[in-house]
C-alpha cells in the first residue's frame, strides 16, 4: 500500500482493520514473520510507519483483534512519543560537545 492509497487526511475511517483520525492511521497487517498479526501506525504526510509492532489475535486463534477506540488512542501516543525520542536523538547528535588538548 503506499501513502497515494490511504484515504484523504480529512477523512475519518473507524473499521475493524484500518482507523484513521486525528492525523494518524492504523492498519492491521499480517505479520510477515510469523503466523500472528501487527499492527501499523502512520502519521499523516509520512510514507513509512512510525511504530510496528504485534497485534492480538481474535476468539477464533486465526483472524485478529478489531480495532477500538482505546486501543487506537494508546497507539497513537505510544507512536508519538516514538517520534519524539527520534528527534530528542537526532538533536542530541547535533549537540555533542568536543574538549581537544594541544601538547606542546
Amino acid at each position: 500500500m503506499t501513502e497515494s492509497d490511504l484515504p484523504s487526511d480529512d477523512t475519518r475511517i473507524h473499521e475493524d482493520g484500518l482507523w484513521r483520525d486525528n492525523g494518524w492511521t492504523a492498519r492491521i497487517i499480517k505479520n510477515e514473520d510469523d503466523d500472528g498479526w501487527a499492527v501499523e501506525m502512520i502519521k499523516d504526510g509520512e510514507a513509512e510507519p512510525a511504530l510496528v509492532g504485534p497485534w492480538t489475535m481474535g476468539r477464533d486463534k486465526k483472524n485478529p483483534k478489531p480495532m477500538d477506540a482505546n486501543a487506537f488512542r494508546t497507539l497513537v501516543k505510544t507512536a508519538t512519543e516514538v517520534l519524539m525520542r527520534h528527534e530528542q536523538q537526532r538533536r542530541a547528535m547535533l549537540h555533542k560537545q568536543v574538549t581537544v588538548w594541544a601538547g606542546e
